[in-house]
């Protein structure tokens, strides 16, 4: 196998690995691969781990020629080395195998390997592998569709005490760091995750839903997430949820929850809603106009970096020189 050398990068850690940590060790046998592979160091290195029997090693490895990781990308050697360390049992290497044979990526797409692939992993609790089964089944490929059995997969997935890994791949997918960019497959694990209740996958998932970059905008169900986070105390969450209500997107503008959803955003800490609960207050949004409490939000947003609100403040006490504007001087109200 002659892998070609590019430029050099920092080591690629992979979609998958950050999930595989804290599983229980396994029982390698040893891996012979063929000719020496001219790489980077980094490569080399993992080369010989492998070569040493190291199935975590091949299956770092079969990911930075896929990715193109310093190396050249060949997908029909990164193939081979995933089937090679899935074929020492080990799960995460089965889980990318089964991918690999999903979508054709160095080897003619076979449903059957890649469902056989997916349950070996998901038999040793891997949850991104129950993940791929309940794809399978959801959308019948190589199985009959089955709704029941893939949302049972999903559940598995969640439940594994992966849900944190989960919302990391998500991020991988949406961000297209080290991998292939698929903004409608973050989504999907971002709501594998929210289902569980994860907040910072429920404001994900909100956060996708209520843009075109899934797909058609769905700001309701984007509300119903955002709402979910929300609960759990999360700002940014609230913050989303009242911009959706104030805006009436989703239907008649609901400005009382709105305001309230908004002013506890600001309340803790969310710089964005700082300023536009002092719009509120300064336009009597919130009832009547409350011009001493609206200038304090102003100056809290001010002193969190929005420039808008460093303008309002500005004008309304004029840029004073020598004043630190993130300090008690430029709080005081002019209007008392």
């Amino acid at each position: 196998m002659a892998v070609k050398t590019g430029k050099a990068v920092r080591p690629f850690s992979g979609i998958l690995r950050v999930i595989h940590r804290g599983l229980t060790p396994l029982l390698l046998v040893a891996l012979f691969l063929p000719a020496p592979v001219r790489a980077d160091v980094w490569s080399q290195d993992l080369l010989a781990a492998a070569q040493g029997g190291d199935a975590d090693a091949a299956y770092e490895l079969a990911q930075r020629v896929y990715a193109g990781q310093g190396i050249e990308r060949d997908a029909a050697q990164a193939f081979q080395l995933a089937e090679r360390a899935a074929g020492q049992g080990y799960a995460p290497a089965q889980n990318l195998a089964g991918f690999f044979h999903q979508h054709a990526i160095g080897t003619p797409r076979d449903l059957d390997n890649a469902r056989g692939w997916y349950e070996k992993a998901a038999a040793q609790g891997y949850a991104p592998a129950w993940y791929n089964l309940g794809v399978l089944y959801e959308k019948g490929q190589g199985v009959a569709v089955d709704l029941r059995r893939a949302s049972a997969c999903y559940a598995r997935a969640a439940n594994s005490g992966a849900a944190a890994s989960l919302l990391w791949i998500a991020a991988l997918l949406e961000t297209g760091n080290g991998v292939t960019q698929d903004i409608p497959r973050a989504l999907e694990w971002n709501l594998v995750a929210a289902k569980v209740g994860l907040a910072e996958a429920q404001l994900g998932a909100g956060r996708l839903l209520d843009s075109d970059r899934a797909g058609a905008r769905r700001p309701a169900q984007a509300l119903l997430w955002f709402d979910r986070a929300a609960a759990q105390g999360n700002a940014e969450a609230s913050y989303r949820a009242s911009l959706l209500r104030l805006s009436g997107a989703t239907g008649e503008r609901q400005t009382e929850r709105g305001i309230a959803q908004l002013r506890f955003a600001a309340e803790h800490g969310h710089t964005g809603a700082m300023l536009r609960y002092a719009q509120a207050l300064d336009a009597g949004e919130a009832g009547a106009p409350d011009y001493a409490r609206a200038l304090d939000f102003y100056a809290q947003a001010a002193d969190g970096g929005d420039p808008q609100a460093r303008r309002v403040i500005d004008r309304l006490l004029g840029p004073a020189p020598g004043i630190d504007h993130r300090g008690d001087d430029w709080r005081s109200d002019p209007f008392r």
